[in-house]
C-alpha cells in the first residue's frame, strides 16, 4: 500500500542496513512470503496439479523470486503501472507452472 517513493526508500535502507533489525526483519519477510508460496506448491501437488517429483520449497523460491523480482523493477521505474507488472506476473508464474507440469 506504500507508494513508490515510500518502497524505494524502505528497500534501500534495508539493504544498506542489512545487519539492523530493519534489514533482518525485511529479509525475514521475504523468506516468510517464499514459504507460503511454498505451501501453496504443497497444497498444488496434492491436488495433482503439480508432480510430486517437483520439490515444493524449490519451486516456491522460484515462483517468489521471479514475483519479487518484477516488483523491485516495478518500484523501481514510475513508468510501469500496476496493471503491467500483474500482467508480467501472470504470464512468467504461467510459463513456470507449464514447466512444473512438463
Amino acid at each position: 500500500h506504500l507508494d513508490k517513493r515510500l518502497w524505494r526508500q524502505m528497500m534501500a535502507t534495508a539493504f544498506y542496513y542489512a545487519e539492523t533489525p530493519i534489514g533482518a526483519g525485511y529479509r525475514a519477510l521475504d523468506r516468510e512470503l517464499a514459504d507460503q508460496v511454498a505451501s501453496l506448491c504443497r497444497a498444488l501437488q496434492q491436488r495433482g496439479d503439480i508432480p510430486d517429483r517437483v520439490n515444493s520449497a524449490d519451486a516456491g523460491d522460484v515462483l517468489f523470486f521471479a514475483c519479487n523480482s518484477l516488483f523491485m523493477e516495478f518500484v523501481a521505474d514510475d513508468s510501469i503501472e500496476l496493471a503491467q507488472l500483474k500482467k508480467r506476473m501472470r504470464r512468467q508464474v504461467r510459463l513456470v507452472f507449464d514447466g512444473l507440469r512438463g
